[in-house]
């Protein structure tokens, strides 16, 4: 039986959950993480006076449960097993994750999946801003793993990102590959403005839905048929995401990723110009 935790009394304040990890609470029993000390705003409480905890502690799935939009770095350090989030969570869900997978059912403030280098994580709803981004230039950047969310997602997207992909299925807001220096993002909606500013290196792809502003910092290059899509597309069903054809018609992302299909035209932009234009953009369109 999974270990649950439960919310049963409103937070105060925000609260730091980061400490709660799955790899610790496999060895303690159930008094123990009900005594986790936990920063409510700045007062060390005990986690077990705002929720309740029931289950097997040794099994590699834990379940949180309720409105948690007010706690913060749930799976943080994640490495193996299985984290369940049935509600909505704070920021930093996922931060420094590097193995193992995280659901949540539900929407997720900023900072999702801040300096990640491994593992997955998969969001049912809409994220906040610099999902898979640096909090600021001093901070770990997104070193790999992969990151899906169903929904949309705020400003900066993938800002700084070494490696690892992210997929969105809706809309993204603006700047979405800040300053990407490598890896892949993804997106299945419209985007914001300036995509792909500052980038170094890396790939954005775009679909029909989004576009290219008429900016000095991107280059368009040639149009033709890619089998590097093809090969994306193959990606796209390595994490559970893909066009129709590929995955049952109930999935949520099938729609977001049909114009994937096999005859699949793009438009390459190069950029940023600025930063030696050695990244690229694919504007995907329907042939």
């Amino acid at each position: 039986m999974p270990l649950k935790i439960q919310l049963h009394s409103p937070l105060p304040a925000r609260l730091d959950a980061s400490v709660c990890t799955l790899r610790a609470w496999q060895t303690q029993a159930l008094k123990q993480i009900q005594a986790t000390s936990v920063f409510v705003g700045n007062r060390k409480e005990q986690l077990g006076e705002f929720f309740k905890i029931r289950g097997c502690p040794s099994d590699d799935t834990h379940v949180w449960e309720g409105d948690l939009s007010q706690v913060d770095g749930i799976g943080s350090g994640h490495s193996e097993g299985c984290i369940k989030i049935e509600g909505s969570a704070g920021r930093y869900i996922g931060h420094k994750m590097c193995g193992g997978r995280i659901d949540v059912w539900g929407d997720v403030s900023d900072f999702c999946g801040s300096a990640m280098s491994g593992g997955h994580l998969r969001i049912h709803g809409n994220a906040g801003h610099r999902l898979g981004g640096m909090r600021d230039q001093t901070a770990e950047r997104v070193m790999g793993g992969e990151i899906v969310v169903l929904g949309s997602t705020g400003d900066d997207c993938g800002y700084r990102m070494r490696r690892g992909l992210i997929v969105i299925g809706k809309a993204c807001g603006h700047r979405c590959g800040y300053q990407l220096h490598a890896g892949t993002l993804i997106v299945g909606g419209t985007c914001g403005s300036y995509p792909g500013l500052e980038m170094r290196r890396g790939t954005l792809v775009l679909g029909p839905s989004a576009e290219i502003p008429r900016v000095p910092y991107l280059a368009l290059g040639s149009r033709c048929n890619f089998l590097i899509l093809q090969l994306l597309r193959m990606r796209l069903l390595q994490v559970g995401c893909g066009v129709c054809s590929d995955l049952a018609v109930g999935d949520e992302l099938s729609q977001a990723f049909d114009f994937l299909t096999e005859n699949v035209e793009a438009a390459i932009y190069h950029g940023d110009l600025l930063e030696g234009g050695r990244g690229e953009i694919l504007h995907c369109a329907r042939a």
